[in-house]
């Protein structure tokens, strides 16, 4: 809207040379583009599949799960920034009212 003549396409091959540079980081929350980041921005998202809203909660609350997955698969999950889709708590709620 503010500079009309740079193109979308130039956009995103600079927010993806970025992220290579280790700049940003991005995520997909779902469908459509992805959310990009400073590196140091460390966190999880929750993004609720019904009502679509997201909530960040930090990395070592999955700290468990890297080590579950280290010792039992030899694999070394990077949960710095991460999407995780399911439904909110709001959302719950409203499910359980109306049933």
């Amino acid at each position: 809207e503010t500079a009309p003549t740079v193109n979308i396409t130039t956009i995103y091959r600079t927010l993806d040379l970025l992220d290579r540079l280790g700049l940003v980081r991005h995520t997909h929350l779902g469908h459509g583009a992805p959310n990009y980041s400073v590196d140091d921005h460390r966190h999880v998202h929750l993004v609720c599949h019904v009502c679509g809203r997201i909530d960040e909660i930090p990395c070592e609350l999955l700290d468990p799960l890297v080590g579950t997955l280290r010792q039992r698969d030899g694999f070394e999950l990077d949960a710095s920034h991460l999407a995780l889709s399911g439904t909110c708590r709001d959302c719950l709620k409203q499910e359980q009212e109306t049933e």
